[in-house]
Order: C-alpha cells, then sequence, then structure tokens
C-alpha cells in the first residue's frame, strides 16, 4: 500500500488499486491497463512565483501555459524541472504525481474535463501503481481552481 491509497482511506474516498508494470508516462500507464489516455489523469507539476501548482488535465491533452496564465492571473508560469519535483516532492517518484493538492500541501487547477468523468485512473505516487476512484470523492473537499487549462 502506498502513502497515497493510505491518505485515500483516511479521507475515507473509495477506490480501486489497478497494479501494473512500472511506466514513464500517462500515455504508457494507460497503455499497460488497457484504458483510453483520456480517463488516466496527467498531474503537471507548475512553477509559480508563489511556489509549486499541480495543473490536472486528462492524460490524452496537454496544459496550455497560457490559459494557465489566465486562469491565475500571473505571467509567471512554467513547467517545474524534475529536480524541484524531486527535491519537492520526495514522497512521490518521478512521473508519478498524484493530483493530491491538500496531501502534497499544493494549491491544484484542475481541468473541468476531469470533473465531468465518472471515473478517473490517476498515478498513486509509484510507477507501478495507480488508482480508480470518481472525480467527485477525489476532488470533494479540495480546495482548487477550475479553469480550462488544456491545450
Amino acid at each position: 500500500m502506498s502513502n497515497v491509497t493510505e491518505h485515500l482511506e483516511e479521507k475515507g474516498i473509495e477506490f480501486e488499486v489497478l497494479p501494473h508494470e512500472p511506466t514513464e508516462t500517462t500515455m504508457q500507464e494507460a497503455h499497460v491497463l488497457g484504458l483510453d489516455a483520456h480517463q488516466c489523469i496527467k498531474t503537471v507539476v507548475l512553477d509559480l512565483r508563489t511556489g509549486h501548482a499541480f495543473a490536472v488535465v486528462p492524460g490524452d491533452r496537454h496544459v496550455d501555459l497560457d490559459l494557465v496564465k489566465a486562469a491565475i492571473n500571473s505571467r509567471h508560469v512554467k513547467l517545474a524541472t524534475e529536480e524541484e519535483i524531486e527535491r519537492d516532492y520526495p514522497e512521490f517518484e518521478l512521473g508519478a504525481v498524484p493530483p493530491l493538492g491538500a496531501f502534497a500541501r499544493t494549491p491544484l487547477i484542475v481541468d473541468p474535463e476531469v470533473l465531468e468523468m465518472e471515473e478517473i485512473v490517476i498515478a498513486a505516487g509509484r510507477k507501478d501503481e495507480s488508482v480508480k476512484c470518481s472525480p467527485r470523492d477525489l476532488f470533494g473537499d479540495s480546495q482548487m481552481r477550475v479553469a480550462p487549462i488544456c491545450g
């Protein structure tokens, strides 16, 4: 059990653990799980003037930094480096950051497409484990900004 699944249990969120061979990308994760990549949610770590934020989008989409800039009314938005991610989120493997803002003490910016889905699959902090759950359950009590950020 990962620290992510322990967190979900503590929050009372229903989920299903999906073990799989290690993957490096959300697209690979979807492929090995036999799922539509749209359903496998991607968490992109952003570097803002105020610190980091997680951009959360469907796995077959990409984060449009101009849309993020507009959504948060800031000109300073860039992708966090691998070194920053490893340093600031040691509890997660690189490429397996889950969209758990409160758990990681990081603000969330969620594309509305994610919230419209019945079920989503997220990285569980490890490259060999994913979690299937309802976005309503996962994000229900989260402080987040909802904005179209997909390109």
